[in-house]
């Protein structure tokens, strides 16, 4: 039970015995405070529990964001802060389970439909927050269709480029280490609508999309382990990922490392023997020009050409 500040009433009797206990009398039950100390220590309590209780802050948060309905450039400031505070909180896995319940996720996905932008990256930072190794929360998530909503934005023209970064580490917050989740980014054809979304940022030049699909894509592809993968085709995908990833690029490093720990040149066809050698050719010749050692491409590059 609490009383009409807010404050349980087990709170009192604690807080009574630390006083007294700071007082240096720590004999008898708690003696009865007057009804002005009362009232004075009431006002506190109640606004210290309303600051530090995450379901309170939540509510307001989640207020916060209902309040922005139809948000512009404008509201960044107030929506960054926002963003920030829910982030600090819903790391937490019972409080991230919470937020989406109090009606937070659904105010995430009417947000990711807005016009402005910048305010679709801003929400979109909270989806990893909440999902990643949260198997509650990525239940939720499945419920409302997210998989789906993270891959239109990827795959929409009009989409800029960090909006498209966003759904990529969305989708794979979503997706990773969630067996239910996985059926559904198979059942939407999740490997096609990455390679597509590869296709067309390589096509416009877009490094950051295609640099952070490849990285997802393979990340995925680890986690089916090697026959799993196979058995989908996408080391062939991966390949000719890697073949078309500019040179200096962390992303094609990375996949570089899974083909080196997956794939044996002498084992695949030639037209992807010929892509992985021109790749590492033109990876060595880069790394050479700019000074920086790599031995590893270039022992496996001369072992197997």
């Amino acid at each position: 039970m609490s009383d009409p500040g807010g404050v349980p009433n087990a709170a009192w009797k604690d807080l009574m015995v630390m006083a007294q206990t700071a007082a240096g009398d720590t004999h008898g039950e708690p003696k009865q405070m007057s009804a002005e100390d009362r009232k004075f220590l009431e006002n506190a309590m109640s606004d210290l529990v309303k600051k530090t209780d995450p379901v309170r802050q939540m509510q307001k948060l989640i207020g916060e964001l209902k309040a922005l309905e139809e948000p512009t450039g404008d509201d960044l400031d107030s929506l960054n802060n926002t963003v920030d505070a829910l982030e600090n909180i819903v790391c937490q896995v019972d409080a991230a389970v919470d937020f989406c319940k109090l009606g937070g996720l659904a105010e995430i996905m009417r947000l990711m439909d807005c016009k402005c932008d910048e305010v679709r990256v801003e929400v979109l930072r909270l989806i990893p927050t909440l999902a990643q190794h949260n198997p509650r929360v990525q239940d939720l998530m499945l419920q409302h269709e997210m998989i789906a909503a993270l891959m239109s934005m990827l795959v929409s023209t009009e989409e800029c480029s960090a909006v498209r970064v966003k759904a990529l580490s969305g989708i794979s917050s979503v997706v990773r280490a969630h067996e239910q989740a996985y059926i559904r980014f198979r059942q939407l054809n999740g490997f096609v609508v990455l390679m597509d979304a590869f296709k067309l940022a390589h096509h416009c030049g877009d490094e950051k999309v295609a640099n952070k699909t490849a990285v997802v894509f393979a990340n995925l592809a680890h986690d089916l382990g090697y026959q799993g993968a196979l058995d989908h085709g996408l080391p062939s995908c991966l390949i000719r990922m890697y073949g078309d990833l500019a040179p200096g690029s962390d992303a094609a490093s990375y996949l570089r490392e899974y083909i080196d720990q997956n794939i044996s040149l002498k084992n695949i066809d030639a037209e992807n023997r010929t892509l992985i050698e021109k790749a590492l050719k033109r990876q060595l010749e880069y790394k050479m020009e700019h000074n920086q050692d790599d031995q590893v491409s270039f022992h496996l590059f001369r072992s197997n050409v």
